[in-house]
């Protein structure tokens, strides 16, 4: 039984629709590709605990990213065409992740302000705005990777 799987850094350009056979599947890297689609058979892979999308050229992933409410790790950075945005819209919803991993992010939508995550990675992002509100859970940590700060003061509550 196949709960693990590195396809990583394979020069892949597709995932054919057969890796839904691996419904048990709990860690799925395919990072370092050149997909830019995943099948949609995916969405039935409602095991899977961590996955490594990074370093593709993926568009559009909140439709499957809702299907995976068991998810606890995502790393979607290095996906030029991906609007983070609408995914990290998609994963304010999930109950508790432990880690997300983003980069390029063009702005945090207002769902960010509910988002539960233990450690959140931004790589490679001007932040202009980091909506928390009094309702918003703790991150227990941030990492802010090779980022820029248009107004840091506005960033941190006293």
């Amino acid at each position: 039984r196949l709960e693990n799987l590195s396809l990583a850094n394979c020069s892949l350009i597709f995932i054919s629709d057969a890796i839904s056979n691996h419904r048990q599947l709990k860690q799925l890297d395919i990072s370092g590709n050149r997909l830019t689609c995943l099948p949609f058979s995916m969405m039935e892979m409602s095991n899977l605990k961590s996955i490594n999308l990074s370093n593709n050229y993926l568009h559009d992933l909140n439709w499957i990213v809702s299907y995976w409410w068991g998810l606890k790790k995502i790393d979607i950075s290095g996906n030029p065409d991906l609007i983070v945005s609408d995914v990290l819209s998609c994963l304010s919803y999930f109950e508790q992740l432990d880690e997300i991993v983003v980069s390029e992010v063009n702005f945090f939508p207002k769902e960010f302000a509910i988002l539960n995550v233990h450690r959140l990675v931004i790589k490679n992002t001007m932040i202009e705005s980091f909506p928390r509100s009094d309702l918003s859970r703790p991150i227990n940590q941030i990492v802010f990777d090779n980022c820029h700060f248009k107004n840091p003061n506005q960033l941190v509550r006293h």
